[in-house]
């Protein structure tokens, strides 16, 4: 089948096209409109030598080591340790239960010291406070372990302003986008098997016609 046959099955059967991207639109609408908003936030923190390293050199020392992978990694994981997840909880006045629907995790930025914290939820007022208490919970513990090393918050958490999901404007375009393509090609098939169809019909009719004119040349044959 050619291009132009192609274009021409999608030409033909147009309201294929429209009633699919219609159907797929007002889809994404409606599950839209059911779905919960979820909101996003993040906090960061920064390593840097505790105020304790009075020495010149030994602070040049511990600037340079600063930035080593297991330093960092360390720090990130105490972040969602049991004592720090209990910790800010309580002083966020979450629940256990509740906390899970406000998932954190904790990352090192690429090419910094810098840990950043983020997180979603259904509630922004909870997810920043949240954020927040974990941070100042990881700093009060966290600051304990090496001794030489500490974290200070570089970036509290705001409360965001807007969810993240769902995007109606964004779900309805893609779905009217998604519509479209499947109706371009439920339009195509669509007609091609009508012409298959046609071609067996015509291919029938024809072999019926060619059965009767060989049973009324057979009748004549006999007669004469």
């Amino acid at each position: 089948m050619s291009v132009g046959q192609y274009v021409k099955n999608i030409v033909r059967y147009w309201w294929i096209v429209l009633l699919a991207a219609v159907a797929a639109g007002a889809g994404a609408a409606a599950l839209d409109s059911f779905l919960k908003p979820s909101y996003s936030g993040y906090a960061r923190v920064v390593l840097r030598p505790s105020d304790k390293i009075t020495d010149t050199r030994t602070l040049v020392d511990m600037v340079g080591q600063i930035g080593l992978r297991y330093l960092t990694g360390t720090f990130a994981q105490t972040f969602t340790s049991q004592d720090v997840k209990a910790a800010a909880q309580k002083s966020a006045g979450l629940s256990a239960t509740e906390a899970l629907r406000y998932p954190l995790q904790a990352n090192v930025l690429p090419d910094t010291v810098v840990i950043e914290v983020s997180g979603t939820g259904p509630d922004p007022d909870m997810l920043t406070r949240y954020l927040n208490a974990t941070v100042d919970a990881t700093i009060q513990q966290g600051n304990t372990l090496f001794g030489v090393v500490e974290l200070q918050t570089l970036e509290s958490a705001k409360v965001p302003p807007t969810p993240v999901s769902p995007k109606p404007l964004r779900d309805i375009t893609l779905g009217l986008v998604l519509g479209l393509l499947l109706g371009c090609l439920l339009a195509w098939s669509y007609g091609y098997l009508r012409e298959i169809q046609t071609a067996r019909q015509r291919t029938q009719i024809s072999e019926s016609f060619l059965t009767r004119q060989a049973e009324w040349d057979e009748r004549i044959v006999r007669k004469t």
